[in-house]
């Protein structure tokens, strides 16, 4: 229990004070980085054996708010571009590993007030 609260308390500074954005008005970056734990649930017999296994991974982006003229009118809301690193252990080297993935994505951004966002991706 000590252990989730730890990651839940790292989570959350991170996820309040660990962004800073250029302040710009052309089109503003963000450097971003997230903690993920999780637990998987075994909704078969064939992977009950994996049930107990809690994954964890830490994941670093970098992405740029699309505010011109022309993004907005792409999709009719704000979007993001950004491109990203992440790093999951599956808590079960034997049968799952562990994996460092690269990815690049594109996310509408729906709704945006602010204390509510409400995001596509």
């Amino acid at each position: 229990m000590r252990k989730e609260t730890t990651l839940l308390l790292i989570l959350i500074i991170i996820t309040k004070f660990g962004i800073f954005a250029q302040d710009s008005i052309k089109k503003p970056f963000i450097i971003g980085a997230k903690i993920h734990y999780g637990k998987i649930l075994a909704h078969s017999e064939k992977i009950e054996n994996l049930a107990n296994a809690n994954p964890y991974g830490a994941e670093l982006n970098i992405n740029w708010l699309n505010i011109s003229n022309k993004s907005i009118k792409q999709c009719d809301c704000y979007s993001r571009t950004g491109i990203g690193i992440s790093y999951f252990n599956f808590d079960n080297p034997e049968k799952l590993g562990s994996s460092i993935n690269g990815f690049i994505y594109f996310e509408p951004l729906l709704s945006h007030k602010r204390n509510f966002t409400l995001q596509l991706g």
